[in-house]
């Protein structure tokens, strides 16, 4: 999946292993997976703005050069409810699965995902004992995240 790229020649005998646990009948989680590994190590530009780096943006320079000069509002997700993000995460599986991805890119990556995205605060779980109960139910006998 993917050509040669600077990791490859550098470190010859260097290892990458991705776990990925959806449906395997279908390559698009591999090749996402892998667009995130080889987006993470590119060192010419920002993180993914994505959920799971939001923390820790300001930390790596050129990610906080790119926020600061496109005015990307401060803890963008974490305005959003967890119930809205994976909204969002299906709706970007649903452009993901009929891409072309032997093709090559051609569309536009979102880089300003606060103006593509708006976030509905009300949504967010409050962290009541019912809440607590509920999701530890869940995550105990289904494993549901």
């Amino acid at each position: 999946m993917g050509g040669q790229n600077h990791c490859t020649t550098t470190y010859p005998k260097t290892i990458v292993t991705g776990s990925v646990v959806e449906l395997s009948a279908n390559p698009v989680h591999c090749y996402l997976l892998w667009e995130c590994y080889v987006r993470f190590m590119d060192l010419s530009k920002p993180l993914p703005d994505v959920p799971e780096y939001e923390k820790h943006r300001h930390l790596d320079s050129i990610t906080a050069e790119f926020d600061k000069r496109n005015n990307r509002p401060d803890e963008f997700w974490t305005s959003f409810s967890f119930s809205q993000q994976l909204e969002i995460e299906e709706e970007i599986l649903s452009e993901a699965f009929p891409f072309d991805w032997l093709k090559g890119r051609e569309r536009e990556e979102v880089i300003k995902p606060w103006l593509h995205w708006k976030a509905e605060p009300e949504r967010i779980e409050q962290l009541t004992w019912k809440y607590k109960a509920k999701h530890l139910a869940l995550q105990l006998f289904i494993g549901f995240p």
